[in-house]
């Protein structure tokens, strides 16, 4: 449970306790009611994520279907921008995270598990292009692909060579339209 919602919990049902205590039980079950409520509100389960090109949803509801939408430019800046911001937000984090995943199974865990589901992210956004490559193919381009938009990358391509956002989303975006093989014809 996450801490927050321990003491939200343990304040309404102390309130409800308080309430029954002076007025009977009656009046206290809406307390009792919001208490067990921030109990089951902030639970924090454990939840797997599953490893390989899936898309998964943020809450415990599910992904029903995954849509490619747009031609191969919308969906390559689509890409791009949003890991763009995805890096800038999480950068701080990731440094720390890599910095000290040797002295936490659990840490170098979770960042092989990042890698792995960036990796899937890709496979599912650039699809029709992977498609028409043979498995080695498709696993070196993934490769390279998520070398190229790696954290760090972002990271250099800002603080080392000065690039503004959309300096540095040009620069990926060009690569990666270099590097994808051209889209299949829609059947």
């Amino acid at each position: 449970m996450i801490r927050d919602g321990i003491y939200y919990a343990l304040a309404f049902t102390a309130g409800g306790a308080l309430v029954s205590w002076l007025a009977g039980p009656r009046p206290a079950m809406l307390l009792f009611a919001l208490g067990a409520f921030c109990g089951w509100f902030f639970r924090d389960p454990e939840r797997l994520v599953p490893v390989g090109p899936v898309a998964v949803s943020p809450a415990d509801g599910r992904v029903m279907q995954v849509v490619q939408e747009g031609d191969r430019q919308t969906r390559i800046r689509t890409q791009v921008e949003k890991r763009g911001r995805s890096c800038e937000r999480w950068l701080p984090l990731w440094r720390s995270l890599v910095v000290n995943q040797g002295e936490s199974p659990e840490l170098r865990q979770r960042v092989v598990g990042l890698r792995e589901r960036l990796v899937g992210r890709l496979e599912l956004m650039y699809a029709p292009e992977l498609s028409t490559l043979s498995d080695s193919e498709r696993r070196h381009l993934l490769i390279v692909l998520e070398a190229l938009v790696d954290v760090e990358s972002w990271a250099r391509m800002q603080e080392f060579f000065g690039l503004s956002f959309d300096e540095a989303c040009a620069a990926w975006t060009q690569a990666i339209d270099r590097l994808l093989p051209p889209t299949p014809l829609a059947a």
